[in-house]
């Protein structure tokens, strides 16, 4: 990705010397070089510019967009694993999985969540992920209380992927 990032820049800067307009700082600080006559007009040239300036964010939009949507991939897989965290819970009447062995899977699928988000986002979306309402979450020893963060995690991740998958943030 990186070496397909360097060549776009190096396409973008190679067009854009050839088609820079007339009128340009470039043609200023060029000026002791003898200018040749020109081959095209000075309205197709500026055509030409636009559109290597368009073509080049189309490009670099390309080559960014695989990353986004494998990390939206990677988090609704996780969310899945959440879903299935959530009915093991429910049917675990009892008591099976264990309260330690429900937290410790809870808080990995958080962690792994929160890297993803922090990733795909930003910082502050990781920490609005990692709050319930205005407090820091902390897993009671109560089961019914995990099940809640579980269903609070699988609605905000919905509505996360929905969002990103739209264009929305």
């Amino acid at each position: 990705m990186g070496r397909l990032l360097s060549f776009i820049t190096l396409l973008m800067l190679l067009v854009a010397a050839i088609t820079v307009p007339r009128n340009t700082a470039v043609s200023n600080f060029l000026s002791w070089v003898p200018s040749p006559k020109p081959l095209i007009s000075p309205f197709v040239d500026s055509i030409l510019f636009a559109i290597s300036i368009m073509a080049t964010s189309i490009l670099l939009c390309a080559a960014i967009r695989p990353s986004r949507r494998a990390l939206l991939k990677q988090i609704s897989l996780l969310r899945d694993q959440v879903v299935s965290l959530r009915i093991a819970l429910v049917k675990d009447q009892h008591g099976l999985i264990g309260v330690e062995e429900g937290e410790r899977r809870y808080r990995e699928l958080q962690d792994a969540i929160a890297r993803r988000i922090r990733k795909l986002g930003s910082a502050a979306e990781e920490n609005i992920y990692r709050t319930k309402g205005n407090m820091t979450r902390m897993i009671s020893l109560h089961p019914q209380a995990m099940i809640d963060f579980c269903i609070h995690d699988i609605d905000f991740l919905k509505e996360l992927v929905k969002d990103y998958s739209r264009g929305r943030r």
